[in-house]
C-alpha cells in the first residue's frame, strides 16, 4: 500500500455505448466502473489556474497515480462523488516511470 504517497481512492469508469436488444428495442448505455486506484488529487495552485484560464486550458484537479495503471483520454474519474475527465496527457513525473500526472476538468451536470 502506498498511503503516504497516494492518500486517496478514486473509481476509474467509462460511459458505455447503447446497443440494440433481441427484441428491436434499445439499450441506454451508461457509466461502468473499470477499477478503483489508490492516488493523490490535488488542486492546482491560483497561479496555475490563471495560467490555464489565460490559455483557455482550465482544468480543476491533478490526478497523480502509479505509473501501473494506464489511463486513456476515455475514461473518467470520480473522487468524492465528483466526476472528472481527463484533460491532457498523463506526464511521467521525473522520468522514473513510477509516477504519472493528468490533469482533471470537472464535468459539469
Amino acid at each position: 500500500m502506498h498511503y503516504d504517497e497516494f492518500p486517496h481512492e478514486v473509481e476509474i469508469f467509462h460511459i458505455t455505448e447503447g446497443v440494440e436488444d433481441d427484441s428491436g428495442g434499445f439499450t441506454e448505455g451508461g457509466p461502468e466502473t473499470l477499477f478503483a486506484m489508490e492516488c493523490f488529487v490535488d488542486t492546482p495552485s491560483s497561479d496555475e489556474q490563471y495560467t490555464a484560464m489565460q490559455l483557455k486550458n482550465t482544468f480543476d484537479r491533478y490526478l497523480y497515480y502509479p505509473y501501473e495503471y494506464k489511463l486513456l483520454n476515455k475514461y473518467f474519474v470520480r473522487f468524492e462523488d465528483v466526476e472528472y475527465e481527463l484533460v491532457g496527457k498523463p506526464m511521467d513525473q521525473g522520468g522514473a516511470n513510477e509516477i504519472y500526472r493528468v490533469k482533471l476538468k470537472e464535468v459539469p451536470l
